[in-house]
């Protein structure tokens, strides 16, 4: 490196940036290398926390149970906090949860959308059979999602459903809802932090699902099981999605009063894990204890 930087911090991307911190290695950098926003090997590739271990100076990571992961590697690390608790303090709004209301999270994708969207609004007629004065919601993450849904809708018979789709109302509509379903990704945890009593959706194609299987070493899919080391939140996955089964979750967290209260009391328990907000404050103060003091200083 013609600069001979004292220290790189690598941040996220693993593809680029593993690659990235063992070319430095093998050509001699000598200075630090830091590494912000850990990589999911602990579902994925377990090998490679060896490799990193031998080229890396130190992880910052922003799940707790990661630290005695990559420390049993020999990897120093430090939990730093979750960005998103950050985040949320801005997205909070003083909406009260409207009972019935009920919210679709389809994902970003127009693969998610899809697959979920029907499934949703098959649930929803079964929905309103148990629950007569049940309302629903569907986050569209931009227009042309939106669009893609109020098709989906008309060419299933439920022109109704195009009234549903909102843009750009996500955050305001995990703290409106009383009950919801999430698509499996980063919304879940965005709805855990936004206290939503939610159910985690996923499907996918059955050839990527099965080989996704074979890569990833874990039970549960989703961040908050995760975190918890158990179901917390339901997860409806592949051939155990149906729109039959969809209802019957919300219906069960639109009417049972004290099993909707107590998954919000786990959710809350769950993200507390996450740390307090100043996360990156936090990691920035871990790369200057970890670099030469004059750069520090």
């Amino acid at each position: 490196m013609a600069e001979n930087p004292q220290a790189v911090i690598l941040v996220d991307y693993p593809g680029f940036n593993l690659r990235l911190a063992k070319t430095l290695r093998e050509a001699g950098y000598k200075g630090k290398l830091l590494y912000y926003i850990s990589p999911q090997v602990w579902a994925w590739k377990k090998g490679r926390v060896k490799v990193m271990a031998q080229v890396l100076d130190l992880m910052i990571c922003i799940f707790p149970f990661e630290k005695d992961f990559y420390e049993k590697s020999g990897l120093p690390t430090v939990f730093g906090g979750h960005p998103m608790v950050d985040r949320v303090v801005t997205l909070r709004r003083n909406w009260k949860r409207e009972p019935g209301l009920v919210g679709w999270f389809p994902g970003s994708r127009r693969n998610e959308v899809k697959k979920l969207f029907p499934v949703m609004m098959q649930a929803a007629k079964a929905i309103r059979v148990k629950v007569p004065g049940a309302r629903f919601a569907v986050s569209a993450a931009n227009e042309p999602l939106a669009a893609l849904m109020r098709e989906m809708a008309d060419a299933a018979g439920m022109p109704e459903a195009r009234q549903w789709v909102e843009v750009g109302t996500v955050y305001d509509l995990m703290q409106r809802c009383q009950a919801g379903a999430v698509a499996s990704g980063t919304a879940t945890l965005e709805a855990a932090c936004l206290g939503l009593p939610y159910a985690l959706v996923y499907h996918v194609n059955p050839i990527t699902y099965l080989a996704a299987k074979i890569v990833v070493r874990i039970q549960r899919i989703g961040i908050v099981n995760i975190l918890a080391g158990r179901e917390v939140v339901r997860e409806l996955v592949q051939g155990g999605l149906t729109s039959a089964r969809l209802a019957q979750e919300m219906v069960s967290l639109l009417t049972d009063q004290a099993r909707r209260g107590q998954l919000e009391q786990d959710l809350a328990a769950v993200t507390a894990m996450l740390g307090q907000p100043g996360a990156y404050r936090r990691a920035a103060e871990a790369v200057l204890a970890a670099v030469p003091e004059s750069l520090s200083s």
